[in-house]
């Protein structure tokens, strides 16, 4: 059923083709719905008449449509606008009937699912409400990694210290005592920038034995640090944004005070050798999530060599690489992917997981939420 379904989809046009490829992915999905409904209907209801059967197949099928669409948007919410306005899907086949489903936009934040069911001669369809919600993300930095793509940690010279996750494959195994988790069903949205921090022109430039300061917010084209140079980060026990298009650290990032530096990297960050280190100095209040990295979609964090990263990367569709056996980081990483290079997926390096993390995913709602929805009222 399914390939006849996907060879009909690929021959028509591209308008028609994103409603119908998604209800034939969710053929499967809707099958289990109907089955699930269908398995709690008592015998007595089922057999008075043909015609009420039909009836009642008819409802059911419409229903499992609807649900099958709906768990789609939830699931993945861009399907939404793919496939809104779109009119009625081609019928999809289940059982001994069929269904079509469309999505139409109620309002900027509604949408109603319209679904058909057809058994026999009889027809049947209901609506579902889709309303749309601004969430949190459940748990953040629970895993030394989290990846959106396959993650190679099998290379001699990479130990992971912590329970790693993936949306795809996991090759390799983290070291005794911690877990991998792949097919991981979890999304991570992509980081909102900070809308008040405008863009600018400036540079910071720390040269050799240098210090420099930031205890404000602000924006930079690009932070240069020298191996020898320090940039300190005073944060008063707040959190201190900062963006910028692009980091080279060569030398020490220190935060003192309390707080947290909340660095968003647009295009690139790199902390390179001989001395690039992001250890947080020895004092009270210094926090092991004094320094949350969020990274722009496609961009690219680099660690080079026998560089020492200090902190939290969340960039879910940017890309981190560890280049060499003496990289190390200490704390978690979201990703789409860490490798090596380009080319080499089984990064080298060495991560640590602290297990006291004090990341409450709710202070981090302004830059790490998403957009969903949820069923509202069935008609």
């Amino acid at each position: 059923m399914n390939r006849k379904l996907l060879r009909r989809g690929m021959a028509m046009g591209d308008r028609e083709k994103g409603s119908v490829l998604v209800l034939v992915m969710l053929s499967v999905v809707a099958l289990f719905v109907l089955g699930t409904v269908l398995a709690g209907t008592g015998s007595t209801e089922v057999k008075e008449t043909a015609r009420q059967e039909d009836k009642m197949q008819a409802y059911y099928l419409a229903r499992s449509g609807a649900e099958a669409v709906a768990s789609c948007i939830v699931r993945e919410p861009e399907n939404a606008e793919k496939i809104s306005g779109m009119g009625f899907s081609d019928p999809v086949k289940l059982g001994g009937g069929t269904f079509e489903v469309k999505v139409e936009p109620l309002s900027d934040r509604e949408l109603l699912i319209t679904s058909t069911g057809k058994c026999s001669r009889m027809t049947e369809t209901v609506t579902l409400t889709m309303v749309k919600a601004n969430v949190s993300v459940e748990a953040l930095f629970d895993r030394v990694i989290f990846s959106n793509s396959n993650l190679d940690i099998s290379h001699t010279n990479a130990h992971v210290y912590g329970d790693v996750e993936s949306r795809g494959e996991i090759i390799g195994d983290p070291e005794e005592g911690f877990q991998a988790y792949p097919g991981s069903d979890r999304i991570y949205p992509s980081p909102t920038f900070p809308e008040d921090i405008l863009p600018a022109g400036n540079n910071i430039i720390v040269g050799n034995n240098e210090i420099e300061c930031i205890a404000s917010v602000q924006y930079y084209k690009t932070i240069d640090v020298a191996p020898n140079g320090t940039l300190k980060v005073f944060t008063g026990g707040e959190d201190v944004r900062v963006v910028a298009e692009a980091v080279y650290l060569k030398g020490k990032l220190e935060v003192e005070g309390g707080g947290r530096l909340l660095l968003f990297v647009c295009n690139y960050a790199e902390l390179q050798t001989p001395h690039a280190d992001t250890e947080p100095p020895e004092e009270e209040g210094a926090g092991k999530s004094s320094l949350i990295v969020f990274m722009q979609d496609n961009s690219t964090a680099t660690i080079i060599a026998n560089a020492s990263f200090h902190g939290y990367i969340y960039g879910p569709k940017a890309t981190v690489i560890m280049q060499s056996k003496q990289t190390m980081v200490r704390g978690a990483i979201i990703a789409d992917r860490v490798v090596k290079n380009e080319t080499e997926t089984s990064f080298q390096g060495t991560l640590y997981y602290h297990e006291e993390v004090d990341i409450d995913p709710e202070d981090f709602a302004p830059y790490i939420s998403y957009t969903t929805y949820q069923r509202g009222a069935w008609e």
